[in-house]
């Protein structure tokens, strides 16, 4: 599922609440999955050490492949979609916050204040949309 355009474009006349939730809900999932990786890559982080670089090699990999993959096949996909369904809505927060996560599991390796990374990296999110 590929999601080209902003919830912006797509609805001419967004409301300043739908905007507001929007921004939150994905605040949220960015803060609070940045913590949940951390705690996750706490419990496997002296394991993780040991072949880390492999583990980003794969992912990087596989990221990269589906990129090209995806450019290649590009279908037109500009059907509008309805944001602001609470399934849709968790849904593209979960999906744009995975990187965050992995973000969370790199700083258990480096023993970072998680509970203060988690707060900014929310706030950071929120006042950037």
């Amino acid at each position: 599922m590929q999601y080209r355009w902003s919830y912006g474009v797509l609805k001419s006349s967004i409301l300043f609440r739908q905007a507001t939730r929007i921004a939150i809900v994905f605040a949220l999932f960015q803060g609070g999955l940045t913590v949940a990786g951390y705690f996750l890559g706490s419990l496997i982080s002296q394991a993780l050490r040991t072949f880390d670089h492999w583990v980003a090699l794969g992912l990087l990999s596989f990221l990269g492949i589906k990129m090209i993959y995806d450019g290649i096949s590009r279908k037109d996909d500009t059907e509008a979609r309805d944001y602001s369904r609470p399934f849709t809505l968790v849904t593209i927060a979960v999906s744009t916050s995975i990187d965050a996560f992995a973000v969370g599991v790199s700083f258990a390796l480096l023993d970072v204040l998680i509970w203060i990374s988690g707060m900014v990296i929310g706030q950071l999110h929120l006042l950037h949309q």
